[in-house]
């Protein structure tokens, strides 16, 4: 029976070791004596642990619900994994290797998962829910919390991200810091969207990608992506679908939440590391970056095959695009103004009006039939409309940075840092 445990740890050992850069030795097998069918796990582990984990008992550090309670790094120094030999008699093949990962990641410090991620049961459920494989038994979301605590560590390191703020047309653009039980949402650069009324943040801190969302109270969860530039980043949605894109040594990326947030490289490369946008039209996906002043466009019904729009000439750091019946417009600053070239003009970049404004930050926005975009000057956001003419107006609200969403009937939410 101790090699046969033990040839199921090893499998999900060998797994952790193909996703995660932990590296995870396995002393020896014993087998206890005592009470029938029990299993549990000794985890010894560092003083500043998350939450409390005593030597006889899980850990329980909850890689689900964030790390609003950890009081420094979680990392685990050593652990036992005990499994009463009844538990295994008479069992299936497929239930010996799930209950051994399933213990495992309680030593490696997950907890007890119970509802659905990225629409399916976890090998953490309480229930041992999950459909388990030999070398897929971490499902997406188990494989999240595992990176994350590979890391050892409970906050991005910094790299000038600050605080993310809400500010709502439809509550006077008071501005509020964004935050729940993990603590304030910080950024260096944020993208949202609306789904279904569900206001979600995706922010940048360190390189590595966050998910906050007002359904759970704004607590900031690391989705697993890293190694990203720190100052771009775009999402929408499709069909129910979150989508996440960030640029890697040049490569434009695509994580969704239907994949685990797995980032994986479109194929468009060679773009400037500081700005991207996209949006979704009948059903297609398209991206834009800038590389040396140059506008690009890919969609998903190529291939994301990398092609010039023929805007030239603008910042490298401000870029944001919409649709609006069934057009696709791209804003960009140059020299200090913003311009709007779109798809039915040939993509001729034509001064807007609006100028003074930051080479940094732009968002646009579809709201009640009108176009509207929202610069940074002077440490404030500024709102102008194409229904007003372009009218550059002093929102008030302080920010560098700023994304940006309709709500509701002709309601608009910026997010700014």
């Amino acid at each position: 029976m101790r090699s046969l445990t033990q040839r199921y740890v090893q499998s999900a050992v060998d797994e952790i070791h193909s996703f995660s850069n932990t590296r995870i030795s396995v002393g020896g097998v014993a087998s206890p004596t005592g009470g029938l069918g029990e299993i549990f796990v000794r985890a010894a582990v560092s003083s500043d642990f998350c939450g409390s984990a005593p030597l006889n008992g899980n850990a329980t550090y909850d890689a689900w619900d964030g790390c609003g309670h950890q009081r420094g790094t979680p990392r685990v120094e050593g652990g036992t994994l005990v499994l009463r030999t009844s538990a295994y008699q008479n069992k299936s093949e497929a239930f010996r290797g799930e209950l051994s990962a399933h213990e495992l990641g309680h030593v490696l410090g997950l907890q007890h998962h119970d509802g659905a991620y990225a629409g399916a049961y976890q090998l953490m459920h309480s229930g041992l829910a999950s459909a388990y494989s030999a070398g897929q038994a971490f499902k997406a979301g188990d494989r999240n919390g595992l990176r994350y605590l590979a890391r050892n560590t409970t906050t991005p390191p910094s790299t000038g991200a600050t605080q993310v703020r809400e500010a709502s047309s439809l509550a006077g653009w008071t501005a509020l810091g964004v935050g729940g039980a993990s603590g304030p949402v910080v950024a260096s650069r944020t993208a949202s969207v609306n789904l279904d009324g569900n206001k979600i943040i995706y922010s940048v801190s360190g390189g590595r990608v966050f998910e906050a969302a007002s359904s759970t109270g704004w607590n900031n969860l690391w989705t697993g992506i890293e190694g990203v530039s720190s100052n771009a980043i775009a999402a929408l949605t499709l069909n129910g679908v979150k989508y996440v894109y960030t640029v890697k040594d040049g490569v434009v990326h695509e994580a969704h939440s239907a994949n685990g947030w797995r980032n994986i490289s479109t194929g468009i490369v060679g773009v400037g590391n500081d700005a991207l946008a996209v949006t979704v039209l009948n059903g297609v996906k398209y991206i834009y970056t800038i590389s040396n002043g140059n506008v690009f466009e890919a969609h998903s019904a190529n291939g994301w095959r990398n092609q010039g729009t023929g805007i030239n000439g603008v910042s490298n750091r401000a870029l944001a695009v919409i649709t609006l019946n069934g057009v696709k417009y791209v804003y960009t600053v140059v020299n200090g103004m913003v311009h709007e070239a779109h798809s039915a003009n040939g993509w001729r970049n034509l001064g807007t009006g609006i100028s003074g404004v930051s080479a940094d930050a732009l968002a646009a926005i579809a709201s009640s039939g009108a176009k509207v975009v929202y610069t940074a000057a002077g440490g404030t956001i500024w709102e102008a409309g194409s229904a007003a003419g372009w009218r550059n107006l002093s929102t008030g609200v302080p920010g560098n940075q700023v994304s940006a969403i309709p709500i509701g009937s002709g309601g608009k939410v910026v997010y700014t840092n």
